[in-house]
């Protein structure tokens, strides 16, 4: 049996012995993430959740879409006026 498997053994390990779940992971020779799921199944530490979704705009840094940000406007606008004064000059 696998000694991430036993809930005292990694208790113990967790909260007393207070070892990273890096180190647990590099003792018992698998990922951290392996360690993290069974603490979160043993209830022993729970996996944090952002609490929002990551698509549209109930992600974090949604800006309200592709071309929202601050210089694309002014870029625009630069383009504009360079193209409507070489325009002017031309007639």
């Amino acid at each position: 049996m696998e000694k991430h498997w036993n809930k005292k053994w990694l208790r113990v390990k967790y909260k007393e012995e207070k070892l990273s779940v890096s180190e647990i992971a590099k003792e018992c020779e698998v990922s951290f993430k392996t360690i993290t799921r069974w603490l979160d199944r043993f209830g022993i530490r729970k996996i944090k959740s952002y609490g929002y979704t990551r698509r549209g705009p109930e992600a974090g840094y949604w800006k309200g879409g592709r071309y929202k940000d601050n210089t694309s406007g002014r870029v625009g606008s630069i383009v504009l006026t360079i193209h409507l004064v070489l325009k002017k000059d031309t007639y």
